[in-house]
């Protein structure tokens, strides 16, 4: 009896994990992938729970997809900073309001320097912009989070073959 309330349990736990609504993916980019532990401690400090963790560089497909509402010089930064090195790249799960949590725990704004001064972003964020081609200001901010339920959707299943 006691072996199948073990399974019983066991189950529910994996089905739990499996519930899409509680589950992101974040992204560690290259500037801040040697701190890696550290951002994953604050995250797990948070009440996050990583599902999983890989490090590699990123797909093009998946760059493009996040770049391509910026001007052209920003797009071209970004694919160049982020298809060049590794960056790890974690499943979390955090609850039903994961999304907020995140922009709450990472820092709302892509700007290191206009985040919350204890945000993932203010900390390991590099707080100087760079110039792009055009001068434009391009920001190395440590971390990508998903910015409301559909881009969560997207890159879970974006992700799904690497995680």
């Amino acid at each position: 009896m006691e072996n199948i309330r073990n399974n019983q349990e066991e189950r529910k736990q994996i089905e739990t994990i499996n519930e899409p609504e509680n589950l992101a993916v974040v992204v560690i980019k290259p500037d801040a992938v040697d701190r890696a532990d550290e951002v994953v401690r604050r995250l797990e400090h948070e009440g996050f729970s990583i599902q999983k963790r890989v490090r590699k560089i990123l797909p093009e497909k998946f760059v493009d997809s996040r770049s391509e509402n910026f001007p052209l010089d920003i797009q071209k930064e970004t694919g160049k900073y982020l298809t060049t090195a590794s960056s790890e790249i974690i499943l979390l799960k955090g609850g039903d309001d994961i999304v907020e949590k995140l922009k709450f725990v990472t820092g709302e704004n892509t700007n290191p320097g206009k985040s919350d001064k204890g945000s993932i972003r203010a900390i390991f964020g590099e707080h100087f912009p760079r110039k792009t081609d055009d001068g434009n200001d391009f920001f190395r901010n440590a971390i990508h989070r998903p910015a409301n339920e559909e881009e969560r959707k997207s890159d879970l299943e974006q992700f799904r073959d690497i995680l």
